[in-house]
Formats: structure tokens, C-alpha cells, sequence
């Protein structure tokens, strides 16, 4: 996983900006029939908290604001709900959490998100990721064109774009469907495919926009046979990272690429030995302005720098396997 920057003041108030409003609309329609207590609470101000609130408020925000929607409220409660939701046997007791549909319609990601390719356009320019935010593997750049016609971006000139994850799970926190620190720029794979609607939280998961010491991880490898090698990742037991790692089966999806990524730096590494990069950095290229990062990026394509991983698909896992064969300064 990569972590995410923190979006500029700027940036939060121009998504806020149109939508809050339209939420607010949709708040105060009739046809959504919120009690009296739910709708006086959601506000303007509280909606836009909603959608540009940071990671640990953004969980205060449910439990604030799903008691007031629904009698009765209890957490525990409402987990089970979700659960028989899941297995299509609500039980009775448990039937007036239904309520929470109404917020799935309010704060409807599909509407404002999913279906409106400007909003999620802009969405993805302002987050400016080039590959998956959990993965590294697959790119997902933002591509649009102006049309020769008009000189301006439209549905038809947009191409393509990263899918956005709900970290909190939209099934699960419907008050959460659009707010932009929950919505991570991933592939179709890890969105889609792994990840899904599972639970996660901040006790138990790391968060690409919570950065915390100790959650750190490292790709190796290690060899079976003559020409046969396997993607191993090292992580501390326990840890918030490893629990990730694993439930998004990394070292599955890695593996997948041992015959190309792994054995094509091996292979290198059999070819450029540390006696030739030598050469290479201090005597050919020495006289050129040029750092030994860009000979990385040259010759392996990877980025070296941590901040830069984003840029460039499997540098992360590159990097760790570069240094492991061979010092990278």
C-alpha cells in the first residue's frame, strides 16, 4: 500500500463546494421522509463535515448521526443488520435499521459520483495518483483530451480514470458514500475483486492517509528450484499492514508476475554486476547531469524515491528487490 497526500484546503472546498448543497436538497425532499431529528441535524455545515472530515472522524460521524435516523440505535445492532442483510434474513427485531436505505439515496455515490463523469473526473485529477493506491501493479491514470472542436473536456473526451475504493465500506456507512477520505484511487482489481464491502477500521487496518511507524513491509524473494523463484513479503506479525497484506492477497497477486518483474531483475542483476553499475554511474555518466535515481528509473524503470512510487507500476516492489540484490543510494 501507498500512502496518500493530504488534500489542500483548496482542493476540499472546491468538492464540497457544489455538492453539499445538492445533499442538502435531497436531505429536505419529502420523498426521503427523514424524521425530524435526522433531518434538523444534517445541515449544510454537517454535511460538508461529512464530506471532507479526516479518517478518525469520519467513523464519530456515523455513530453521531445513525442514532438520530434510527430508534434505538446500537452499533452492535446494526452490525447484525448488515450481516443478515448480507445472508437475505433480516430479523425482525432488527427490521427498523432499514432506514439506513434512505442514506444510500442521500448520500447516493452512484449520482454524484459514479454516473457524473465531470465529477468523477475532477475527483481524479485532484488526487493525481498514476497506479493503484493499494497494489502498485496496475496503472490508473486520469485521461481526457480537449475536444478540437469546442477546446473543452467533455463526457465524449474523457477516457479513463482509477476506480474509487470505499474504505469504509458504502454497504456498511452510507453516510460515508462521498466523503473524499474515503474514496481511494484503486484498480478494478483490488476495488472490485478483493476488497469489496469488507469491514475494515482503524483499530485493525492501516489507512493510505493515516501514516503510522512500524506499519512497514518489505518484498524478497526466495528461490525453489534452478530457475524458480516465489515473491516472499516480510512483515511484522500482528501489524496493521501484514493483516492487509494478506486479507488483499498481495503475495497471490504478486506471484503472478515471478516469470516477468522478478526473474527479468534477476536476470539483471546476473548481467550488470556491481563492478559494471560502478562504472556506469561513476565514470560514464559522471560527466552528465544526472542522478543515480534517474539511471534507476532508466535502466530498471522504477522510481527510487518512496514519494514517487505512484508514478511508476511495481516500484515499490522493484525497489525492495533492487536493494536486496544490489546497494541503491
Amino acid at each position: 500500500m501507498l500512502y496518500l497526500p493530504h488534500p489542500s484546503q483548496k482542493v476540499l472546498d472546491d468538492y464540497h463546494e457544489k455538492l453539499a448543497p445538492k445533499i442538502l436538497g435531497k436531505v429536505n425532499d419529502p420523498k426521503f421522509k427523514l424524521n425530524v431529528k435526522a433531518r434538523n441535524h444534517l445541515t449544510l455545515k454537517k454535511i460538508i463535515e461529512i464530506l471532507t472530515a479526516k479518517p478518525d472522524r469520519l467513523m464519530q460521524l456515523h455513530l453521531e448521526i445513525m442514532p438520530k435516523l434510527i430508534q434505538r440505535f446500537t452499533e452492535a445492532e446494526y452490525l447484525s443488520y448488515v450481516d443478515g442483510k448480507k445472508r437475505r434474513a433480516i430479523p425482525a427485531a432488527l427490521k427498523r435499521y432499514k432506514n439506513v436505505n434512505k442514506l444510500l439515496k442521500i448520500f447516493d455515490y452512484e449520482q454524484f459520483i459514479s454516473k457524473s463523469k465531470y465529477r468523477s473526473y475532477t475527483l481524479a485529477r485532484s488526487l493525481s495518483r498514476n497506479t493503484c493506491t493499494y497494489c502498485n501493479r496496475l496503472y490508473t491514470n486520469t485521461v481526457d483530451y480537449k475536444d478540437p472542436l469546442t477546446g473543452n473536456v467533455n463526457d465524449e473526451t474523457r477516457i479513463t480514470r482509477p476506480q474509487f475504493d470505499h474504505w469504509y465500506a458504502h454497504s456498511i456507512f452510507p453516510l460515508l458514500g462521498l466523503s473524499y477520505y474515503n474514496l481511494i484511487p484503486s484498480c478494478s482489481i483490488c476495488n472490485t475483486s478483493v476488497k469489496g464491502d469488507d469491514m475494515y477500521s482503524l483499530s485493525t487496518h492501516i489507512h493510505p492517509y493515516v501514516f503510522e511507524t512500524g506499519q512497514t513491509f518489505k518484498f524478497s524473494y526466495s528461490q525453489r528450484g534452478p530457475d524458480s523463484y516465489a515473491v516472499e513479503i516480510l512483515a511484522n506479525p500482528g501489524t496493521k499492514i501484514n493483516k492487509f497484506l494478506t486479507e488483499m492477497k498481495m503475495k497471490e497477486v504478486y506471484n503472478a508476475h515471478v516469470d516477468l518483474e522478478l526473474k527479468d531483475l534477476i536476470n539483471l542483476k546476473k548481467k550488470y554486476s556491481e563492478n559494471y553499475l560502478d562504472t556506469l554511474f561513476n565514470e560514464t555518466l559522471n560527466h552528465i547531469n544526472i542522478t543515480k535515481p534517474e539511471i534507476y528509473r532508466m535502466i530498471f524503470g522504477i522510481e527510487v524515491k518512496e514519494d514517487n512510487y505512484h508514478r511508476r507500476t511495481f516500484s515499490k516492489f522493484k525497489a525492495d528487490i533492487l536493494a536486496e540484490l544490489m546497494t541503491i543510494e
